[in-house]
């Protein structure tokens, strides 16, 4: 089976209709739930997320913007657990909300993770 490497763009397309979904949802209902964290502030970090992204893709970490620099493996190790927490928590609002999702796309998003962490000699 083929999956699309992950880059920004990616990213941003895949979870820009789930994330709308559950902002919209969670304004209008008022479910708050203490173990999670805010719908806004999760979807700001999966911006940020997607800036680290491009940040990577171009050759640029957060201390340099040499174009000779790369992500080291711990750090990519760090982004990928970074990124599966996020799903993770995006799924539980999804569900807790009970919103009609795509789950194999949430899926799908969580290999194509995991397939960039190890292509860029990140832990699983």
């Amino acid at each position: 089976m083929w999956f699309p490497s992950l880059n920004s763009e990616y990213l941003r397309d895949a979870l820009q209709p789930i994330i709308s979904e559950l902002l919209d949802s969670a304004d209008a209902q008022e479910s708050g739930a203490d173990d999670l964290p805010d719908p806004s502030l999760l979807s700001g970090a999966f911006d940020r997320l997607a800036e680290l992204l491009v940040r990577a893709e171009t050759g640029q970490t957060a201390t340099t913007t040499h174009d000779d620099a790369v992500l080291q493996p711990h750090t990519i190790t760090e982004l990928g657990e970074y990124t599966f927490v996020l799903l993770n928590d995006l799924n539980r609002w999804m569900t807790r909300l009970k919103l009609p999702f795509d789950e194999a796309s949430l899926m799908e998003l969580t290999i194509v993770v995991a397939l960039w962490v190890s292509r860029n000699g990140g832990e699983l």
